[in-house]
């Protein structure tokens, strides 16, 4: 008998793109919660003759799933561990201490990477490779923040493996998503929670001379769309409704308090009210938003970024 919550995360940038790395307890220090590693193979059914039973069916290409959440934890002196080894998988790349999103497909010497991603469940190890993903980062306002990652990659033959022994834990403390300011169009918002989808499409690299059927996995469009639900104004205030109308677009930045006077800031410059339905929050009249980050002008790469300013 497996116990399910003997499980532990690790994770590594592959060197060679599709290519798995070995993952051992220096790579499983992130705490993630609800890991789940599965296969996500596409079978082909085979009728079989005289009646109505099948034949045994032929597996597809071995695709496999990791999704897990992380803590929204920063020590507001360096780059955390789960932003250097998950953003450049989602497309992300790091520049001095900001994140951007970079158009690239990933390969030797790629700013954007690919993961080998393994999970230790109990004695068990599932692992994906050559894996590209997608993050959600999720602020409930008074509650610490987390991160959402959903990653598609080879899935590699299951193993009889250890948990990896003497693993040092990052036990730095998420952030509290209280004591910054959220605004959109130079107004401040008030608002429950607000969560941001970098919108990452992730696909397939299909390849005949690997037992696999697939190279690795790469992020091919990108739309980020970010949901709020902050309370709803006179239109003398802020018009809402005007902005959805005429196509208006904003700065619109998260701010969060980290630990002395450092901030993780996440900016979207050109943000685009696309959905506005009215809704109720205890009695509080509230406007549910949907922004779309749009492209920054004339430069590309830059419809948001996630900085981490360190204490001075």
């Amino acid at each position: 008998m497996l116990l399910f919550k003997k499980r532990v995360l690790g994770a590594k940038i592959e060197s060679t793109v599709g290519t798995a790395e070995s993952i051992t307890a220096s790579e499983c220090t992130v705490n993630a919660y609800d890991l789940t590693i599965n296969p996500e193979f596409e079978f082909q059914e085979r009728e079989g003759q005289g009646g109505f039973g099948r034949l045994a069916s032929i597996p597809g290409a071995r695709i496999g799933r990791a999704t897990f959440s992380v803590d929204l934890a920063y020590d507001g002196t360096v780059i955390p561990t789960w932003a250097s080894t998950f953003l450049p998988a989602c497309g992300l790349v790091l520049s001095s201490t900001t994140y951007f999103p970079k158009t690239q497909v990933p390969a030797s010497g790629s700013d954007v990477k690919t993961l080998t991603i393994a999970g230790f469940f109990d004695g068990v190890r599932r692992r994906i490779y050559g894996a590209a993903g997608n993050a959600r980062i999720v602020l409930p306002t008074g509650r610490m923040g987390r991160i959402e990652f959903d990653f598609m990659g080879v899935y590699d033959d299951e193993s009889d493996t250890a948990i990896p022994s003497s693993i040092n834990y990052d036990n730095t403390l998420p952030l509290r998503v209280a004591g910054g300011a959220t605004a959109w169009s130079s107004y401040n918002l008030c608002l429950e929670s607000a969560n941001i989808d970098l919108g990452n499409v992730i696909v397939a690299r299909e390849c005949t001379t690997t037992a696999a059927g697939v190279d690795n996995f790469v992020i091919t469009d990108r739309n980020p769309r970010i949901t709020g639900n902050p309370e709803s104004k006179l239109i003398a205030t802020q018009g809402r409704y005007a902005q959805l109308r005429d196509s208006t677009e904003a700065s619109l930045s998260f701010t969060i308090d980290g630990p002395s006077n450092s901030t993780l800031v996440i900016t979207v410059p050109k943000a685009q009210i696309v959905s506005k339905p009215m809704g109720e929050r205890n009695g509080i009249m509230v406007d549910q938003l949907e922004w779309q980050a749009n492209k920054n002008g004339d430069t590309a790469d830059q419809e948001i970024s996630i900085a981490f300013n360190h204490a001075s």
